[in-house]
């Protein structure tokens, strides 16, 4: 666990190993000792970043234990340079000179690991001067760095300085000669880091393309020795450079933080520490790589820290110096464009290092300074960009950073202000900045607006426009300000003859982003955060914003309009909502009924008004209304801005939603807007309905007879698309979309009044009992009332997609609220078949499947008695399995394939009611190829979240496997199928099989707990394993209880416990066997190990953590151990199960023979620490559980059961034994044990083993 690839299993082992007594036990001396000495340095010397922290734990384990680190260890001298290890000779008798000698032998332990570690330091430097790329093959100076980075808070540094006067040791020397080389490190690695890359490239993102050929061709001459095995050599270089800077940077703010500063034994000067700062803020200045700048900030923040609890005012002084420096870089002459990529590199970094530096006790005048400075560079215009694009950066940093987010909340309304104006430059760059500074203050005020839901907690942090006011005052002249000079821009610009969107103001987006993103108000008068008076909420009142954006949502732009009617309803009152929307909607009657007014000739008459006004207007009706849904606004207030908007609005209905026809005189954005708006007070009306005043029953009563007309209209705009293909969006812009919303608002208010229709009768059937189901089934009859299925049949035959698109989006979002209430529909599935035959959009085809899945399947007498009454031909479930299955296998959308999938399991379900035919057979083994397929992990995740729903619908998991060979091998492959998706890495996908499989563990066995087939698990491991493993551990014994030895299930079981001799051996598959064989991956386990032998530099972590190959092995070989002794002897399974049984000890044989070392073995490189099985373990640890498994088998049921007994006990000194395997993996020793004990049939060594231990 200590060499493991994981870091928190790293720290966790040497954390249990340094609980061990000292010495640890079997190394009590130097020469059992140096092994694992030149282990770690082996491990030191890995360019891979977690070997090289391996290596540096093991190192530091060493340390504490031998080299005089811990209290009560040894003080054993450790020379990492040559890797030897000396004891120092026995102490004297007497206790005090015991205790000196202590001293004496840990300051003598300590000097030789720490001088030796800068001795090896010293080779890794003068070998990159001459070799870089040889050095970054050995991880540069990484791994030294790293243990002297963990060895400096165990080094008792002030005892070690005061004792220098009485010995020969310079530990001030020490530590300056470590200086020197952590800066020569620096100088060899910064020319690396520091060139400007215009991508934001890491060293894992380096590819073969940079691979020279030449070098390729070398090293093919060479033999393909050498170290370009790890990588390509820029890949190599850069990770060995910025491993060993950012490593140089964390050791120099360790060394910062812990060494003394005063006294005598102070080993850091004011020099030290002055060259200390220098080296930071030149290395955060010139660094362009990002994992480099994080961890130097780190060592930076350290050592400033350090520096400002100093009693010394120089040294206090010089945090304020090196900001100085860094802002005086910033704003340097002669800068370029490579100086501001990656957003100013480190300099923000370093500023924000120093803002984080100071206690948090007192007050920062580092960042009051800091950002005063930063704000007047933001604001400074004319001259060079770059220093005002470094100041809008580092301003960036800052707020961004959550420690500091309480004290430099002074500075929010100075930044909005710098980010706004930022965005008027005439420089790119100054304007990519402030936009970026921009975002991230919006984000600081008013939170992430993708999270931003309705009703959830972020929607909520969001203040109302009186609240952002007074907590930001300086912001709303400002804003005001900007504002009316953008709409006196686009009123001046509406009256030239261009148009176009280059001539906005620059401020006008911004501004309208921000007014947007405030949340209504639910009060009826201003309320000001900090208690402020009458006069000072009457100066900061948001109302004059209000006619402004009226202004702005007249202008020529789309998106300005937009934004303006999103941002008028926070900035109006509730009380003051009404009045607006009254004066809107009478704009927008009167504007519809002059623009709808007869020409006369062909010029455009004076009176018509402009559609981007009127466009306007209906876009801030439409804000309000929605507006006063969303906020759960007072009945009173709702009620009265539905009645105020919905008496102008339906005085010219027939005009506005006149779509497509011949008179119609509005463009089709504006009839969208009003369709919008129509479906805005639906929402409205709905909620008002449900509540108990009498003000807004009545005002949605008002706006019932409009909407009724509205959805008349709409609906003879569809039949008019049926007959005729409607002009296209070139010609009409946004006439499709209109189509969209209305079709959407015939459907809703068509399934509305049809659920109230049946609520109404089911409640008089009642007679005022109450139904807590009642609801609901009337809510799932609305689907199957006459008039929903003759519109949806008109929608259905539209040449405008949308339309019916739409129409099905409709349908499908009532069913599925409806679902558990639905009933057999049998004329809406025909209506729906039929339809599908005919589409041609995959939008349509989808919904239409997905429709199909969630509908019940129609009994075969009801299909064909409904089918008559069409005058149809009858269509039975196996017409049915055929059409959807054709839909699944050839689809191109992967979304259209999902859905027929998931039609299939119920329809396969009622195709095997009557037992398993013949049809029914075929149709369960396609569906068993689908799922199979779908069901890889390089498929998408719906399509195996699709197979798993396929698999739990079908019926297949509950099959009896006593019916027929046919049932048996059917359930087998379904099970095959699902064992998978039980592991899948989407959660969702899990979470349905695992549904699935404990339904069908239920359905075919009442209990399975604490029964004789259990696996030997503790009690304990049951509570807290996740619900899917849990599962897993359930269904081995009960599938083995249904089943039985029955070749099918142990067949599935062979191929589950060790695939690779399966396959070998040839074991048959079950129904879905070869499906997607070809295809399949590897499992992770397997992959990652064979990753990690290649010995890349960035090995590929496996994708799915969810994966457990090895606890399907073991789950699998407890339940062939139960099945084993109820083989018959001359059962054709039996014989299977030996050829099974050959092929995993030949597997071991090969193993054995190709791990075998050679007669002269070379020294094991800095790959090869752990023996070579720890690499195939998963390998192994398979065929050894199946050696163990066949073990069981009656002996009578093969005669050379003693020769295969005498290979298998052979095999136990072999490097696949367990002999071998002890050091590292214990798991793979005790399987091996177990199974050689079996097969030797000694009882002792069968109880020394453990027995099923290791199936834990």
């Amino acid at each position: 666990a200590a060499l493991d690839s994981w870091e928190r299993l790293r720290e966790a082992a040497a954390a249990v190993l340094l609980r061990l007594p000292t010495p640890l036990p079997g190394l009590c001396t130097p020469a059992a000792l140096s092994p694992l000495l030149a282990c770690a340095l082996r491990l030191l010397a890995c360019p891979r970043g977690r070997e090289a922290d391996s290596g540096a734990q093991l190192l530091l384990l060493i340390l504490r234990k031998y080299g005089g680190a811990g209290d009560g260890g040894c003080c054993w001298r450790l020379d990492v340079a040559r890797g030897e290890v000396e004891a120092p000779p026995a102490g004297g008798s007497d206790a005090q000179q015991a205790q000196q000698a202590q001293r004496a032998h840990q300051a003598a332990a300590l000097w030789s690991y720490l001088s030796s570690a800068c001795e090896l330091l010293e080779q890794r430097v003068r070998l990159a001067e001459e070799d870089m790329l040889e050095a970054c093959r050995g991880g540069l100076a990484q791994g030294v760095l790293l243990a002297l980075r963990y060895s400096v808070p165990h080094v008792p540094w002030k005892r070690l300085a005061e004792q220098e006067a009485d010995s020969s040791r310079n530990w001030r020397g020490l530590v300056c000669r470590l200086l020197a080389l952590c800066y020569a490190v620096a100088d060899l690695t910064l020319p690396v880091l520091s060139k400007p890359q215009d991508q934001n490239m890491v060293a894992a993102d380096v590819d073969a393309d940079d691979v020279d050929l030449d070098e390729l061709a070398d090293a093919e001459l060479d033999g393909g020795e050498g170290g370009d095995a790890l990588g390509p050599r820029a890949q190599i270089i850069m990770t060995g450079c910025w491993q060993s800077s950012k490593e140089v940077g964390l050791l120099l703010g360790a060394l910062a933080r812990l060494l003394p500063l005063e006294g005598a034994a102070a080993l850091l000067s004011a020099d030290h520490l002055s060259r200390m700062a220098l080296y930071f803020t030149h290395s955060l200045c010139a660094l362009k790589h990002n994992g480099a700048i994080d961890k130097t900030q780190q060592g930076f923040t350290a050592l400033c820290e350090r520096l400002l609890q100093q009693p010394d005012p120089t040294l206090r002084a010089l945090p304020q110096r090196c900001l100085h420096q860094l802002l005086a870089f910033a704003r340097r002459p002669g800068q370029g464009r490579s100086d501001i990529v990656r957003r100013s590199a480190g300099l923000p970094f370093g500023v924000v290092a120093i803002f984080y530096s100071e206690p948090t006790n007192s007050q920062r005048v580092l960042l009051q300074r800091g950002m005063a400075e930063l704000l007047s560079g933001a604001a400074r215009e004319g001259g060079e960009s770059w220093p005002r694009v470094h100041a809008i950066n580092c301003m960036r940093a800052a707020f961004q950073d959550a420690h500091l987010g309480v004290d430099t909340s002074a500075y929010l309304a100075p930044g909005m202000q710098a980010a706004i104006r930022g965005m008027a430059a005439p420089q790119w760059e100054v304007r990519n900045a402030a936009s970026l500074l921009f975002t991230a203050l919006l984000v600081r005020v008013l939170g992430f607006r993708n999270h931003a839901g309705k009703g959830t907690v972020a929607a909520k942090r969001a203040p109302t426009a009186a609240d952002f006011f007074a907590r930001h005052p300086q912001l709303h002249p400002f804003l005001l300000q900007q504002l009316e000079a953008a709409a006196a821009s686009l009123e001046s610009g509406s009256s030239s003859s261009s148009n176009s969107s280059s001539e906005l103001h620059p401020s006008l987006f911004p501004v309208l982003v921000l007014l947007s993103r405030l949340r209504p108000s639910r009060l009826s008068h201003l309320s000001g955060s900090s208690g402020s008076s009458a006069l000072a909420e009457q100066q900061l009142s948001p109302a004059p914003f209000a006619p402004l954006l009226q202004r702005c949502a007249a202008a020529s732009t789309a998106a300005v309009r937009q934004l303006a009617a999103s941002a008028l309803p926070p900035l109006l009152l509730p009380e003051q909502q009404p009045a607006a929307a009254a004066e809107l909607a009478a704009a927008v009657h009167e504007a519809v009924q002059a623009a709808a007014a007869p020409q006369q000739g062909a010029q455009r008459p004076a009176s018509r008004p402009s559609f981007n006004v009127l466009h306007g207007r209906l876009l801030q009706l439409r804000a309000l209304l929605e507006s006063a849904a969303d906020a759960g606004a007072d009945a009173t207030s709702a009620a009265a801005l539905l009645a105020a908007s919905a008496r102008p609005l339906a005085l010219c209905t027939a005009d506005a939603c006149c779509l497509g026809g011949a008179g119609s005189r509005l463009p089709a954005a504006v009839s969208l807007e009003y369709i919008r708006a129509a479906a805005a007070a639906a929402a409205l009306a709905g909620s008002l309905q449900r509540q108990q005043g009498q003000a807004a029953r009545g005002a949605a009563a008002a706006a019932k007879d409009w909407l009724l007309a509205v959805r008349q209209h709409c609906w003879q705009a569809v039949e008019r698309s049926v007959e005729a293909q409607p002009p296209r969006d070139f010609c009409s812009p946004m006439l499709s979309c209109a189509y969209k919303h209305a079709t959407q608002l015939c459907f809703m208010l068509l399934l509305t009044e049809a659920e109230q229709q049946q609520q109404a009768a089911g409640q008089q059937g009642q007679q005022g009992q109450e139904d807590p189901s009642l609801a609901a089934s009337q809510h799932g009859r609305a689907v199957e009332s006459r008039a929903v299925l003759q519109h949806l049949g008109v929608a259905l035959l539209s040449r405008q997609y949308e339309v019916r698109c739409t129409a099905l989006k409709a349908l499908l979002k009532h069913v599925q609220a409806a679902r558990h209430a639905l009933r057999t529909t049998c004329t809406l599935r025909h209506l729906l078949f039929a339809h599908l035959a005919v589409e041609p959009h995959h939008k349509a085809q989808r919904r239409t499947l997905h429709l199909l899945a969630l509908l019940p399947p129609t009994a075969a007498a009801d299909g064909a008695a409904q089918n008559a009454a069409l005058a149809a031909p009858a269509q039975g479930p196996e017409q049915e399995f055929a059409a959807v299955k054709r839909w699944a296998t050839a689809a191109a959308d992967s979304r259209v394939k999902q859905h027929a999938i998931r039609c299939l399991g119920p329809l396969l379900r009622q195709l095997s009611q009557g037992g398993l035919g013949p049809a029914a057979s075929q149709a369960a083994g396609q569906l068993l190829g689908l799922a199979a397929d779908c069901g890889q992990p390089v498929q998408l995740p719906e399509l195996r979240l699709a197979a798993a729903e396929a698999l739990a619908a079908s019926g297949m998991l509950v099959l009896e496997p006593l019916q027929s060979e046919q049932a048996a091998s059917t359930a087998a492959g379904a099970w095959e199928a699902l064992l998978p998706l039980l592991e899948d890495e989407d959660e969702a996908v899990r979470a349905v099989a695992s549904s699935a499989a404990a339904a069908a563990i239920d359905a075919f066995q009442g209990s399975v707990g604490g029964g004789a087939g259990q696996p030997a698990t503790p009690g304990s491991a049951e509570a807290v394993a996740p619900s899917e493993e849990r599962t897993l551990r359930r269904l081995f014994p009960a599938l083995a209880a249904r089943f039985g030895p029955h070749p099918a299930l142990l067949s599935l079981l062979c191929r589950l416990c060790c695939p690779a001799a399966a396959a070998a051996a040839g074991v048959p598959g079950g129904a879905c066997a070869g499906a997607a064989e070809a295809g399949r991956p590897a499992p992770a386990a397997i992959a990652a190990a064979a990753a990690a032998a290649s010995g890349k530099i960035f090995d590929p972590e496996p994708d799915n953590m969810h994966e457990e190959p090895v606890l399907l092995a073991q789950l699998a070989a407890a339940a062939l151990d139960q099945l084993a002794t109820q083989v018959a002897s001359a059962n054709a399974a039996a014989t299977g199960l030996w050829a099974w049984a050959r092929a995993a000890l030949r597997l071991l044989q090969q193993a054995a023979a190709e791990l075998a070392p050679p007669a002269e073995a070379p020294e094991q490189g800095v790959v090869g620490v752990a023996p070579p099985c720890h690499a195939r373990f998963a390998e192994l640890y398979c065929a050894w559980l199946a050696m163990w498994v066949t073990a069981r088998l009656p002996a009578e049921s093969w005669p050379e059961r003693s020769s295969l007994a005498a290979a298998v006990v052979g095999l136990a000194d072999t490097p696949v034994g367990s002999a071998a395997a002890a050091p590292t993996t214990p798991q793979l020793a005790a399987a091996a044990a177990a199974a050689v004990a079996r097969w030797a049939g000694d009882a002792e060594r069968q109880a020394d083993s453990g027995s099923t231990l290791f199936l834990l």
